[in-house]
């Protein structure tokens, strides 16, 4: 009887410590996302964003992964896709495909969901999509030189000479050229030339452009069909090396940087590692008082 006791005691102490709590996994968060120029025409601009998920889990969860495009304006949901985080262990990437109208601007926000509940959010707006370039107009200026042909006491009167590669034959083109002094958004003079034809190779086009003297000026070159302007370029003009000159923007690279803005700082998730569990103040004392009955019953045995 003695040894019952005892070995009914020990089952229940183990039955109790040696409990442990169930591994804890926190849920999936997106790390980061990259966003790439697939196309663009006149009228749109498609993207694609590489979303950087990180897990904790080696095993499938139930946790999706979606991405909604909203008007930046009004909230309304425009676009929206979903996708199954499959292996939720590390960092994986996941690819989603989006076409914006360019006179428009946009958040795209992506969500880590598991039952209709939203456990990370990363949002981007997206602006600014008019001066994407345009993929498809396959003109592009490679140098202007400028050549001083008259100067009098207050303006100065410029030979240009553009120079443009085409990848194809553009019809129905109009060039507009604009010369802002630096510094300003002033325009100092403008002209136009229409109905021009590009053909396949190189195109030189000429105009003479009379502006104040003693000045530097940008000149923005714009080329529209209709009533679209399907690609900008900048080239600094230089009338007076002693007075700020202005950035030779022609050569930078397009950067998305320019058109997509990080999120806010937004609250993430902190998790601390699971950890054995402690036997509750319960569970201590349903067990000291089983030791004092069966000790109890012992010494009524003798």
């Amino acid at each position: 009887m003695r040894t019952k006791l005892m070995l009914l005691v020990v089952a229940l102490a183990l039955c109790f410590c040696g409990c442990e709590s169930k591994t804890y996994h926190p849920p999936p968060v997106v790390n980061d996302v990259n966003v790439k120029l697939l196309d663009s025409n006149a009228s749109s601009v498609t993207l694609q964003f590489d979303v950087y998920v990180r897990g904790f889990s080696k095993k499938k969860d139930g946790y999706n992964l979606k991405a909604e495009v909203l008007l930046s304006s009004s909230r309304i949901t425009l676009q929206e896709r979903e996708t199954g985080i499959n292996d939720t262990s590390g960092t994986h990437v996941y690819k989603f495909n989006f076409s914006f109208d360019r006179d428009r601007s946009y958040i795209v926000s992506f969500k880590i969901m598991k039952n209709n509940s939203v456990y990370d959010t990363y949002p981007i707006r997206i602006t600014n999509l008019q001066s994407v370039p345009n993929l498809e107009f396959g003109v592009k200026l490679k140098d202007v030189d400028f050549q001083l042909v008259n100067l009098t006491k207050d303006k100065a009167t410029l030979f240009t000479k553009l120079y443009f590669t085409s990848s194809k034959i553009v019809s129905n083109v109009s060039l507009h050229l604009k010369a802002k002094p630096v510094g300003t958004s002033l325009i100092a003079t403008e002209k136009w030339i229409d109905d021009i034809n590009f053909t396949n190779g190189l195109n030189v086009l000429t105009t003479n452009l009379t502006v104040p003297r003693d000045y530097n000026y940008l000149l923005v070159i714009e080329a529209w069909r209709g009533d679209k302007i399907e690609k900008t370029w900048r080239e600094p003009l230089i009338l007076n090396p002693e007075k700020p000159k202005p950035k030779n923007e022609t050569q930078t690279n397009f950067s998305l940087q320019n058109f997509v803005v990080r999120p806010m700082p937004r609250p993430r998730p902190v998790y601390t590692p699971p950890v054995k569990k402690v036997p509750s103040f319960l569970a201590v004392t349903t067990i000291v008082c089983l030791a004092l009955l069966a000790a109890r019953r012992l010494r009524s045995l003798k």
